[in-house]
C-alpha cells in the first residue's frame, strides 16, 4: 500500500538553484529569515539524502540560534522526512515530535496538523495500528478547521491505507473515497493517482481482478505523466500478485520484472527486494530454477539484519546444491536402474522439506520485518504554499526585525525615521453602501480588496501598517530604511488604483478609491501588551491621511515634499494650494493621466 506524504515532489534543479543563491548570503550573527528560508526548501528538494539532511540540520541549528520557532519546525520536520525515507524510523519519530512541540509558538494551527500526519505514518509503517489511527483522527480534526482541502484529503488516503494494512477494507474503501471527492474537487493529479491505485488493492484483495487492473493502468497513466515512479513499481508488484493467484505465472513476471526494472533504475531498495523476492517464487514455480536461484540472492542482500541475512543467504546456496544434486541423481539413475525408485523417493523428500523450509524461514523473516519496512516512499510534500502562507501571516503581525527584537529582549525600542513615505487610501461612500448592501457582500469585497493591497505591498518593499473600516495604511522606508520608498509608493498606488478600477468579479462589490501620499519624518514602535501592533506617529501621518481625505476618487494626491522627490519620473498636475484640517493650506498634486478613464499602468 501507499502513502501520500503531504508534500510536492522533490525537486533538484530547484535545490540547485538555491544552493547558488545561499552563497550570497553567508551566516551572520543576527537573524536572517532568507537564509533560513533558503536552507528549508534546500533540504527537502535536495534528492540525495545526505545532503538533505545536512542542510535539514544546519537549518535545525541556526534557528534555534535564534529562537525562530517557524523555522525549528521546518528543521525538525524536514529531518524527520529524510529519517523516515532512509527507513530510520526511530530518529524520524523523534525528530516529528520535536517539530510538533514547535508549533505551540508560531500562529499557525495547520503546522500541527502536518506534524500529527507525519507522525501518525511513522506509527503506521511500524505497525502500531492504534497510535496511527489516533493521530490521523487528530490531523483531520485539524484540517477540517483549517479548511486545508489537500492536507485534509492526505489524511483522509493514509488513515484508508492504516486500515487497509489491518484488512478493515470497508473502513480503508470509506476513507478513499472521501479523499476521492476532494482530489477531484481540487484536481490533485498525484492524490487522484495514489487513491486509484490503493483503491485497486482493495479491488484485488477482496477478489475483483478485473476492477483491480482498470484502478491500477488508470493510475499509472497519470503517474508516468507525472513522472512519479515509485507508485508505478509498488503498482506493478500488485499487479503481480494477482496474476499469481490466478497462478498465470508469465503475466506475473512481466509485471514483477517491470516493478523491478523501475525500483533498480530509481534505487528504490524496499521494491528492489520485494520484487526480487516476487520474482524468485514465480520462476522456482514455472521451473526456472536459475532465475529462481539469482533474484532469491538479491533479495536476500536487501535484508536489513546481517544474521537474517546470512541464513537466508545459506538456504539459497542449499536451493543450489539441491539443483546439482537432482541433475547428478538423473545420471545416476541412467547407471543404476535398480536404484530408481529409491533415489527418486530420496531425491523428493529432501527436495520438499529443503523448499519448504526455506519458504517457512522466509516467510517468519518476511512477517517480522514487514511491518518496520513495508514500503520505501518517495518524499512528497506539497508544503512550499503553506510556508509561504504562514510567513506572510507573520509578517501581517510584525516586521521580521521587529518580532525578532522582541523576542530577544522582550521589548522594542521606538525608533525615529528621517524620511518614510506614507499611504492612505480609502473607498467612497463606503457607509452608505454599508447600509444599503448585503452584509456579506461589503466584508466579502472588503476582504477581496485588502487582500490583493497585502500582495501589492509586499511585491514593492512597503510595510503594512493597519486597516481602519474601509481606510488601508501603509509606509515605505520602514521598519529599514531605503532610499526608494517614495518611488515603491507611488508604484504601488497606481497598481492599486489598477486594481480598483479593473475588478471584474461579480462577487465583488465596485468601489472607488481615493489615495494619499506624503513623505516626512516618523516615529515608529509596538503598541499593546498581549496582541501586539507595529504602528507610526507624526505630522506625516496626519498630513497623509488628509491628502487622502482631500483627494478625488480614482485619482492619487501627492504632497509638494512627495512631489519634489519624484522629481521627473512621474507626469503630475499642480491643484495649487488646499487647506486641510489643522495644517492650513498644502500645495498638492494629482498623479497625471494621458486618459483619465484608461486604466493606470506600472512604472
Amino acid at each position: 500500500m501507499i502513502k501520500l506524504e503531504h508534500a510536492v515532489a522533490q525537486d533538484q534543479k530547484k535545490a540547485d538553484s538555491l544552493l547558488l543563491e545561499l552563497e550570497k548570503y553567508p551566516k551572520r550573527g543576527q537573524t536572517d529569515t532568507l537564509r533560513l528560508y533558503l536552507l528549508s526548501n534546500i533540504s527537502f528538494n535536495h534528492n540525495d539524502p545526505d545532503s538533505a539532511l545536512f542542510y535539514a540540520q544546519m537549518l535545525t541549528e541556526e534557528a534555534l540560534e535564534q529562537n525562530l520557532s517557524k523555522w525549528i519546525f521546518s528543521g525538525y520536520f524536514n529531518q524527520g522526512s529524510v529519517q523516515r525515507l532512509l527507513g530510520n524510523l526511530d530518529l524520524a519519530s523523534q525528530n516529528f515530535f520535536k517539530s510538533l512541540e514547535y508549533t505551540q509558538d508560531f500562529s499557525n494551527f495547520n503546522q500541527k496538523g502536518k506534524a500529527y500526519l507525519a507522525i501518525a505514518d511513522v506509527y503506521s509503517i511500524s505497525g502500531v495500528h492504534q497510535n496511527s489511527v489516533d493521530y490521523y483522527r487528530n490531523a483531520i480534526d485539524i484540517f477540517l478547521q483549517t479548511g486545508d482541502e489537500t492536507s485534509l484529503a492526505t489524511a483522509y488516503l493514509n488513515i484508508g491505507d492504516e486500515f487497509f494494512s489491518e484488512d478493515q477494507y470497508d473502513s480503508a474503501i470509506y476513507y478513499f473515497e472521501k479523499s476521492e471527492v476532494i482530489f477531484e474537487k481540487i484536481n490533485y493529479l498525484t492524490g487522484k493517482a495514489y487513491n486509484l491505485g490503493n483503491l485497486g488493492m482493495v479491488y484485488a484483495k477482496l477478489g475483483q481482478n478485473p476492477q483491480a487492473e482498470v484502478n491500477f493502468n488508470q493510475a499509472v497513466e497519470l503517474l508516468q505523466s507525472m513522472e512519479d515512479y515509485y507508485p508505478i513499481s509498488v503498482y506493478n508488484g500488485y499487479m503481480a500478485e494477482i496474476y499469481a493467484a490466478q497462478q498465470n505465472y508469465p503475466a506475473a513476471i512481466r509485471y514483477a520484472s517491470r516493478s523491478h526494472s523501475i525500483a533498480e533504475k530509481f534505487g528504490f531498495k524496499e521494491q528492489i527486494r520485494d520484487a526480487s523476492e516476487k520474482l524468485a517464487e514465480y520462476f522456482e514455480k514455472t521451473g526456472n530454477l536459475a532465475d529462481a536461484y539469482r533474484f532469491f540472492k538479491k533479495y536476500a542482500a536487501y535484508k536489513d539484519s546481517l544474521n537474517n541475512l546470512k541464513a537466508i543467504q545459506e538456504l539459497a546456496d542449499l536451493r543450489t546444491n539441491l539443483e546439482v544434486s537432482q541433475k547428478q541423481a538423473e545420471v545416476e539413475l541412467l547407471e543404476k536402474e535398480s536404484e530408481l525408485n529409491l533415489l527418486k523417493t530420496k531425491r523428493q523428500e529432501v527436495l520438499l522439506y529443503s523448499t519448504g523450509g526455506l519458504f517457512l524461514f522466509a516467510g517468519i523473516i518476511a512477517v517480522g520485518v514487514f511491518k518496520k519496512y513495508r514500503y520505501e516512499r518517495k518524499t512528497k510534500q506539497i508544503i512550499e504554499t503553506e510556508k509561504d502562507r504562514s510567513e506572510k501571516l507573520l509578517l501581517n503581525i510584525l516586521p521580521a526585525n521587529i518580532a525578532t527584537e522582541l523576542k530577544e529582549n522582550g521589548k522594542v525600542k521606538a525608533r525615529k525615521y528621517e524620511a518614510v513615505t506614507v499611504m492612505f487610501t480609502d473607498f467612497k461612500n463606503f457607509t452608505k453602501a454599508s447600509e444599503d448592501l448585503d452584509p456579506e457582500l461589503i466584508v466579502q469585497s472588503i476582504d477581496y480588496y485588502f487582500s490583493k493591497f497585502d500582495e501589492i505591498v509586499e511585491k514593492h518593499g512597503l510595510e503594512k501598517i493597519k486597516t481602519i473600516g474601509d481606510a488601508y495604511m501603509c509606509a515605505g522606508g520602514i521598519p529599514i530604511p531605503n532610499t526608494t520608498h517614495v518611488m515603491d509608493a507611488i508604484h504601488a498606488a497606481k497598481e492599486m488604483c489598477n486594481l480598483v478600477r479593473s475588478n471584474p468579479l461579480s462577487q465583488v462589490h465596485r468601489f472607488e478609491m481615493r489615495i494619499g501620499i506624503h513623505t516626512g519624518p516618523v516615529v515608529a514602535g509596538i503598541v499593546g501588551i498581549k496582541k501586539w501592533q507595529y504602528d507610526i506617529w507624526g505630522d506625516t501621518v496626519n498630513i497623509a491621511s488628509r491628502l487622502e481625505s482631500s483627494s478625488e476618487p480614482g485619482r492619487i494626491n501627492i504632497s509638494e515634499h512627495t512631489y519634489g522627490l519624484i522629481g521627473d519620473q512621474v507626469a503630475c498636475q499642480y491643484r495649487g494650494k488646499i487647506d486641510i484640517k489643522n495644517h492650513g493650506a498644502i500645495e498638492m498634486y494629482f498623479l497625471k493621466e494621458n486618459n483619465p478613464d484608461a486604466l493606470l499602468t506600472t512604472l
